[in-house]
């Protein structure tokens, strides 16, 4: 019965999330606030891509692979010195970390209206809450995890 109820109260359409008047529960790391902002300024391209991870699940080993690809598509492309981690306007910014930070968020985008396409974000959102162009498919890397491997690295981190 709780369960039932539980699933009941989750929003089955983004509207109920980013609409005027929020319904539903709301499950993910960053606060509603947060994915309201983004996608209120955001403006995705549809060349962007977005890796998505559970935390503790191979997110910056991606990113350090994405890097080295696209590195070798284009010499241009500037890698971060040491490991891109997503906290700062790197090759790949994590984009709710970055908008939840007031003083950093006009700035964040403006650097991702300036970055060479494709575009690289980093997230740990679901797929519905990442921002989506109208009339392009969202190009995602997922990564997943043994849940057992991730308990693990998550208690020792």
């Amino acid at each position: 019965m709780e369960l039932d109820m539980l699933f009941h109260n989750l929003p089955r359409d983004k509207n109920l999330l980013f609409g005027d008047d929020p319904k539903g529960n709301f499950i993910a790391i960053q606060p509603l606030e947060t994915f309201q902002r983004v996608h209120k300024d955001f403006r995705p391209k549809g060349s962007d891509i977005y890796i998505s991870t559970y935390p503790k699940n191979g997110t910056t080993w991606t990113v350090a692979l994405t890097d080295h690809l696209l590195k070798l598509k284009n010499a241009n492309h500037k890698t971060p010195e040491g490991i891109a981690v997503g906290f700062n306007l790197s090759s790949c910014p994590w984009i709710e970390f970055l908008a939840k930070i007031d003083e950093l968020w006009p700035v964040s985008l403006e650097y991702f209206s300036e970055m060479a396409e494709p575009r690289v974000f980093k997230t740990h959102s679901t797929e519905a809450l990442i921002p989506e162009n109208v009339g392009y498919r969202k190009r995602i890397i997922q990564v997943m995890r043994n849940p057992l491997d991730t308990f693990v690295s998550s208690w020792h981190h």
